[in-house]
């Protein structure tokens, strides 16, 4: 074209490169191979992605497809997710490589989560159009707290209720079970 250097193809120390020129004549993009890890760039059906693993098992992924994008970031096993899509999510791994604490959308709001080490949820904060709600659980699910944003507490210990307050609305006054729990 023009009789203008468009790229070229080289040698370096790690190996063969690949330079592709701007219009301005200077590199623009740069490829080149080595021993130090991989690089895949692909695209199949209805995904695109790009792939960086180093020589120590470090990778790193930008993934696009028709129900969205995401970024993963990983280290000895475990994976740190961002989702960019209809439900839009971001996972953080533990130790173990188990979820410990997670965001994601709901459809009229949003949800926070923490995870204990094996991965149970013992913390839940979400959000819809009209309220929030928190909710403390022990990993077994069986003991738990939880209020929500329209005046309910309630207390349970497995399936039995030690103490519910739930706030009549437009209503000031106190309850008769809005009393917090007396030691006997």
């Amino acid at each position: 074209m023009r009789m203008r250097t468009l790229g070229y193809f080289g040698l370096t120390e790690n190996g063969l490169s690949l330079v592709l020129m701007g219009r301005n004549g200077t590199p623009s993009v740069t490829l080149e191979g080595g021993s130090g890890g991989q690089v895949i760039v692909g695209a199949s059906g209805n995904s695109a992605g790009i792939s960086v693993a180093s020589q120590t098992g470090s990778t790193a992924s930008l993934v696009s497809t028709n129900l969205g994008s995401r970024l993963e970031l990983g280290r000895q096993g475990r994976t740190a997710r961002l989702g960019l899509a209809e439900d839009a999510s971001f996972t953080l791994p533990g130790r173990t490589g188990n979820p410990l604490f997670s965001i994601g959308a709901l459809p009229q709001g949003g949800q926070v989560r923490l995870f204990n080490a094996a991965g149970k949820e013992v913390f839940d904060l979400s959000s819809n159009s009209e309220s929030g709600r928190l909710r403390l659980a022990t990993p077994a699910g069986g003991n738990q707290v939880e209020a929500d944003g329209k005046g309910q507490v309630t207390i349970r210990k497995g399936s039995d209720v030690l103490w519910s307050a739930i706030k009549a609305s437009g209503s000031e006054e106190e309850q008769k079970d809005d009393a917090p729990p007396t030691r006997k």
